[in-house]
């Protein structure tokens, strides 16, 4: 289904990755697709969209204090994988990456 769905959109969303999905014929899929509506169309459709933030800066901020508890470990997950994109990606072009934690005790 990833595959397809980048077939089909340049920098596909949770959205168009669930509505690829909810087109495919098995079972497992159009369930898959039903369970994951509240994560596109309902309350916690928070990263179902394409990002607002400028990831090409040299300095990032996260915030993620005002979330709930229900979406911040999500948030969490999408942000250390924002962070270990960019560690790899200037790893390779041999660039230091220095990273910063504020209030770390909040994640354990």
């Amino acid at each position: 289904v990833t595959r397809l769905t980048y077939q089909s959109f340049k920098e596909p969303s949770l959205e168009e990755w669930v509505f690829v999905l909810s087109q495919q014929p098995e079972e497992e899929a159009q369930n898959l697709a039903l369970d994951m509506e509240l994560y596109v169309e309902g309350s916690l459709d928070i990263f179902s969209h394409k990002t607002n933030i400028q990831t090409g800066s040299n300095f990032l901020i996260y915030n993620v204090k005002k979330l709930g508890d229900e979406l911040k470990q999500i948030a969490l997950m999408v942000v250390f994988d924002q962070i270990w994109n960019r560690v790899v990606r200037n790893q390779k072009l041999g660039k230091k990456t220095w990273i910063y934690f504020d209030e770390m005790q909040l994640l354990l």
